[in-house]
């Protein structure tokens, strides 16, 4: 019972169950009589204790404890024994795979395991893994599942028990403990600060904390540092510190740190490889060394940081940098050393492989100018180098070339890389006038014939000519033929001039077209009125005449347009009152020399109603006119002037009788060779229908057929008819239109109308006059009849015969003349001009 003389089986600090606590190997242990000991202790410090006697003989038994027995004990035999229990290792990190092998013991030598029982415990926590597994022999081995350990960091106990074939359980457990450990160490260093400076020297104590412990190591700069060591040295350093524990956790820790000497600064940041400011057409490699020590240092590169820090064979931290793109690069090394002192290195360069550009401007595009200044401008180049070359001498640029001659300009530019353009530009300089001389047209000339025209130019490097005629290309020869207006127009320029020249001219081969009407040379007129209409662009109006006897009348000639002849000049000479013989001179030149020239002669007249009549007479529709036998001496109300014959029964409207008629008849006084007779008509119809409406009739008898007239005049359906017939019967008829073009009418029913019949055989012409105006006109040929003495006014053939013969005018019947010539247009329109006042 004495504590000093036991000999411990185990000592375990594990929870107290209703089962087995431990095993006790007896297979060694001499014969004999053994007490068993079993102190158990509570958490709190209490204690209870218990013991049994047992002897071990020859044949080995297992004995266990009844708590129910007393102390009494008692052998067991047991089938087999666990036997020996192993782990592969005493320490696991999570997830780690937990290798267990066992043997047991069989004592019969013949009995075999059916298999086994495992279970894990950790503190009061029971089964944290519990299987059981068969068909296992013995010294076998299994791999425990990963995740089976899920309880965290701490000691777990591992219980092993075997059965045998028959299913018996054996009494005793094979048991082992191990320690989960997922946490590595905890290092600590003091003395030497990530990123500290240390003036003179530096030391550390390093240190490692973990319940599992197992190894701690330090380096400095690679080197093996020894714990508290001084490092004396100037010079930037790294402490690296590795600490491991049991499980096989590793822990590592660095720390970079400086020392200085207190009295020494000589650091120092070269750049090397290329010139600040420089610039380079190939490629450039830059080394960038950091002399010294440094708290901090940074190398940018275009604002860009870059970090590949190596050290050279001197031991200094270095970069290197390959530039191969063109680019300008901004290249800034900064350094910090201990004291807060900072060292800035920049430097500037650039790659440039491309070839400089420059113009050259002031050399006019056509090679030639009175003055040329050559100016140079060098694009996207700040640094260059520039060579120029006028005729081989050396030339400014920007300088005049005013000296007339040929140059040729040579100019090479080198960039600051050695790139280099060279370019050659020729020019001339010409101080010469051009001018310009036309022959063949003048400006405002105008022709009458084809003109050949040629275009002078005189003067050196004509560089622009331009020859338009009417706005079309010309050569400097051609010719001009047809008649038109033309607009000639020649420019020429040099270098140092320009010259213009414009003419216009015209074409004009055409005579004069002059229409002069109212009068006729030979002709006799009462008040005549002349109109001269003269069609010429070119008329040149001071070397034209128009001249009425002495007065010029060439000024009053205006322009007008006419529908017929266009644009022309018109004058119309009215007013001629001066009886006798006048002459009308025209002569009507253009500028081209083409030239009209007319000479009327013409007689003016008084205009008496009586003159040449041979008979007159007044009628009136109240009038009632019923005069036989006639007399010279009788003159009311009809004044007669023929010597032989009588008028009797003036025309008027039949009441319930056939219409009256008036006969004129005279031996000597009617010839049908040629006359004139006028009269005022009022139709009382409005329109004539098919009848023929007689205003007179010529016969040789008046009961004579109508057909056997001489001379005759009517109105019908188709207008106004005139006839004569020659002494051959040959019937010469005018008919006129209803209406004169326009659609304006000759006469209006109701209306009073002004005819007027002129005939004259000797002249070979009859006419018919409307209110003036003529109406128609006619070649008469032959000799007259001239046996025609009786005339009918208002009918056709005397009363008592077929009514269809008489043919009346239906209407009134004024103002009848009689005369004995031919009358014009001139002397019809004064007739019907008096005789309607």
């Amino acid at each position: 019972n004495n504590p000093q003389n036991r000999s411990v089986i185990e000592k375990l600090e594990l929870p107290v169950w209703n089962g087995l606590l431990a095993c006790w190997d007896i297979k060694n242990i001499p014969d004999g009589i053994y007490t068993l000991m079993l102190d158990v202790f509570d958490t709190a410090g209490n204690s209870s204790s218990d013991y049994m006697t047992v002897e071990l003989t020859g044949s080995r038994t297992e004995i266990t404890k009844d708590d129910t027995s007393g102390n009494d004990g008692h052998l067991n035999r047991a089938p087999y024994a666990p036997g020996d229990l192993a782990l592969d290792q005493a320490f696991y990190r999570q997830n780690d795979t937990l290798k267990v092998t066992w043997k047991f013991v069989d004592p019969d030598e013949n009995d075999r395991q059916s298999g086994y029982n495992l279970r894990i415990y950790k503190g009061n926590e029971t089964n944290i893994y519990d299987n059981r597994y068969t068909e296992l022999k013995y010294n076998e081995y299994f791999n425990l599942p990963a995740g089976a350990l899920h309880k965290g960091d701490g000691t777990y106990l591992l219980d092993l028990k075997v059965y045998d074939a028959r299913g018996e359980e054996s009494p005793c457990s094979a048991v082992k403990s191990f320690i989960l450990d997922t946490v590595p160490p905890v290092i600590i260093i003091s003395g030497m600060e990530n990123g500290g400076s240390y003036i003179d020297s530096a030391s550390a104590f390093i240190t490692a904390s973990d319940g599992n412990f197992k190894a701690l190591a330090g380096t400095i700069n690679g080197a093996v540092y020894e714990n508290g060591s001084q490092i004396t040295n100037a010079g930037e350093y790294t402490l690296l510190v590795i600490a491991e524990d049991l499980a096989g956790n590793i822990s590592r820790q660095s720390n970079i740190f400086t020392v200085t000497n207190n009295n020494v600064f000589n650091n120092e940041i070269i750049i090397s490889g290329a010139i600040n400011g420089s610039s380079y057409n190939h490629d450039i490699n830059i080394t960038a060394e950091f002399r010294g020590t440094y708290a901090e240092k940074s190398i940018s590169i275009n604002n860009t940081e870059e970090n590949a820090w190596y050290r050279n064979n001197n031991g200094y931290f270095e970069q290197a940098f390959f530039f191969t793109n063109e680019n300008t690069y901004n290249i800034c090394a900064s350094g910090l050393d201990y004291h807060n002192n900072t060292l800035t290195r920049l430097i500037s360069f650039s790659i440039d492989r491309t070839a400089p550009e420059f113009t050259v401007t002031g050399i006019p595009e056509s090679g030639y100018a009175v003055s040329v200044t050559p100016v140079l401008s060098v694009l996207n180049e700040t640094k260059y180098t520039a060579e120029s070359l006028l005729n081989g001498v050396v030339y400014i640029p920007g300088t005049p070339v005013t000296n007339d001659g040929a140059y040729t300009l040579y100019v090479k530019v080198t960039d600051a890389a050695g790139n280099s353009t060279e370019k050659t530009y020729s020019f001339a300089v010409d101080t010469s006038v051009v001018s310009i001389s036309i022959t063949g047209v003048e400006n405002n000339g105008c022709y009458n014939n084809a003109r050949s025209v040629k275009i002078n130019i005189t003067g050196n490097n004509i560089t622009e000519i331009v020859n338009l005629l009417n706005s079309e290309p010309k050569p400097l020869e051609y010719s001009v033929t047809e008649d038109s207006e033309y607009v000639l127009f020649a420019s020429a320029k040099n270098a140092g001039s320009i010259a213009l020249y414009q003419a216009e001219f015209s074409i004009d081969t055409m005579l004069p077209v002059v229409d002069i009407t109212g009068i006729s040379n030979g002709g006799t007129y009462v008040s005549p009125v002349i109109d001269i209409k003269v069609q010429e662009p070119h008329l040149d109006l001071g070397c034209s005449v128009l001249k009425l006897d002495s007065t010029e009348y060439i000024q009053t000639l205006t322009i007008m347009t006419d529908e017929i002849m266009g644009e022309m000049r018109h004058a119309a000479i009215s007013n001629i009152t001066n009886e006798g013989s006048h002459t009308l001179a025209c002569y009507m030149k253009d500028r081209a020399g083409n030239s009209y020239t007319n000479s009327i002669t013409f007689s003016v007249i008084t205009f008496d109603p009586a003159s040449n009549l041979v008979t007159y007479a007044d009628y009136n529709e109240d009038t009632k006119l019923d005069i036989a036998g006639g007399s010279k001496e009788d003159e009311t109300p009809i004044h007669l002037l023929a010597t032989d014959g009588y008028l009797t029964n003036c025309i008027r409207p039949g009441n319930n009788g056939m219409d009256e008629g008036a006969l004129y008849s005279s031996e000597n006084n009617i010839f049908d060779s040629k006359g004139t007779l006028s009269v005022w008509l009022k139709p009382d119809w409005n329109n004539p229908g098919s009848d023929e409406h007689y205003i007179f009739s010529l016969k040789n008898s008046k009961d004579a057929s109508l057909s056997v007239y001489s001379i005759c005049g009517y109105v019908s359906a188709n207008g106004t008819v005139f006839s004569i017939k020659n002494k051959n019967n040959t019937e010469f008829t005018i008919e006129t239109e209803k209406e004169k073009p326009g659609n304006e009418r000759w006469y209006y029913p109701k209306t009073w109308t002004h005819l007027v019949f002129t005939w004259d055989f000797s002249a070979g012409k009859m006419a018919v006059y409307i209110n003036g105006a003529k109406a128609g006109e006619k070649i008469i040929t032959g000799e007259e009849r001239n046996n025609s003495k009786k005339l009918w006014v208002g009918a056709g053939r005397w009363g008592g015969f077929d009514m269809s013969e008489f043919k009346s005018f239906k209407g009134r019947v004024d103002e009848l003349g009689i005369y004995s010539y031919y009358m014009n247009e001139n002397e019809a329109y004064g007739l019907y001009t008096v005789s309607r006042k």
